[in-house]
């Protein structure tokens, strides 16, 4: 007689912001297909602990993550039903085009957008209107496919970013980030000289002084 495996799996999901707790933890729980689920709540945090078959865990899971994107439909959730919650890694689905998550991070942050993200979960919360985002992001692509026909690696990604949020072509940007020692040109390709987040802060910087924005 074979006996059953059981496994414990756990979960840390953040609350979402301005959220009916009761009704959040509702979802989640009402999702579950394993043997047993116990949750904790810690600070704006969610801690669920799931234990059961392999198969009836990694069902849980998936229907765990999904149950909190429907959440954030369902309740309207942010602001009045503007906003997405996703996971990282399917971005480019809710988005409808391929942009490179921490550039996409970096540009909301210069774009005052609010936002969260939790590192551990991959799960990525925006307060700002749907189609907005899309339009932000259809821009990021549109300038990153550019800035990679000019530079390499995460040079073409800040290029990108800041052409986005300046209103400068990727080439002007590149430009600006090699006065400014940044950038350097080989082979007719812009080469990130300096660390990512030096760069970046420099050419806004060098952006602010020439009033170009």
């Amino acid at each position: 007689m074979s006996v059953l495996k059981l496994i414990k799996k756990k979960l840390v999901l953040r609350i979402p912001k301005n959220a009916d707790v009761e009704r959040f933890l509702d979802a989640i729980m009402g999702s579950t297909i394993a043997t047993q689920v116990m949750y904790r709540i810690k600070g704006n945090s969610v801690e669920i602990r799931i234990i059961g078959d392999p198969v009836s865990v990694e069902n849980s899971i998936h229907r765990i993550r999904s149950a909190v994107e429907d959440f954030a439909i369902k309740m309207g959730y942010p602001k009045e039903g503007r906003g997405i919650t996703v996971f990282g890694s399917m971005l480019a689905k809710s988005l409808e085009v391929p942009v490179p998550l921490e550039g996409f991070k970096r540009l909301l942050e210069l774009e005052n957008i609010d936002f969260s993200y939790d590192e551990k979960e991959d799960l990525l919360v925006i307060y700002d209107d749907l189609e907005e985002l899309k339009s932000l992001a259809k821009d990021l692509f549109d300038s990153y496919k550019s800035a990679r026909e000019i530079a390499r690696g995460i040079g073409a990604e800040i290029i990108a970013v800041l052409s986005v949020y300046s209103g400068l072509s990727p080439m002007e940007i590149a430009s600006i980030g090699e006065e400014e020692g940044v950038f350097e040109k080989i082979e007719d390709m812009y080469m990130l000289k300096a660390d990512k987040d030096k760069a970046l802060n420099t050419i806004i910087e060098a952006l602010k002084k020439k009033n170009e924005y």
